[in-house]
């Protein structure tokens, strides 16, 4: 996933299913690191920021408006994960409120897309 290399995300360069696969892969990164370091307040309002940004995006373009779309929806489910850990005071990752979460990431190896909930896990074949 070349986006996933980019500093800032180009929403009209990539195919929505790249784009939101590519923000689930990273909030799955940065929430893991954010639950272990006790940062979860702070990438909260990261995620904040980002949800910002998006939604006082504005363009003319419909394809564009749609991607904002999808990818607004996923950050907004995002918050509310990372909400609960908050609130649940949640600091393992084996927890259950995090285990229990689909989480999306690139096996090191391979470079292929992985998704996982609870203990099963699958290659992400794009299917939609």
């Amino acid at each position: 996933l070349k986006c996933l290399k980019e500093s800032t995300l180009e929403i009209g360069k990539y195919p929505s299913q790249i784009l939101n696969l590519s923000e689930e892969i990273t909030f799955n990164m940065n929430c893991s690191k954010a639950l272990q370091g006790g940062n979860l307040k702070q990438y909260k309002q990261e995620l904040q920021g980002k949800l910002e940004k998006y939604t006082s995006s504005q363009t003319n373009n419909h394809l564009v408006h749609l991607k904002l779309k999808a990818l607004i929806l996923d950050l907004i489910h995002q918050i509310e994960v990372v909400d609960l850990l908050i609130s649940n005071n949640v600091r393992d990752p084996n927890d259950w409120l995090w285990f229990k979460q689909l989480k999306f990431w690139l096996k090191s190896q391979t470079k292929l897309a992985k998704i996982a909930m609870c203990q099963g896990d699958f290659d992400y074949t794009y299917e939609y």
